[in-house]
């Protein structure tokens, strides 16, 4: 069975420490700079 990731791009919208940190709360697995 393969395990689906969810990949976010990190760009100027998503910067600050909190969004990043909601975004792995989330569920992200890979962030793309």
């Amino acid at each position: 069975m393969i395990k689906t990731k969810i990949v976010c791009t990190i760009g100027p919208a998503s910067s600050s420490y909190e969004k990043i940190e909601k975004l792995i709360q989330g569920g992200m697995d890979v962030a793309r700079l």
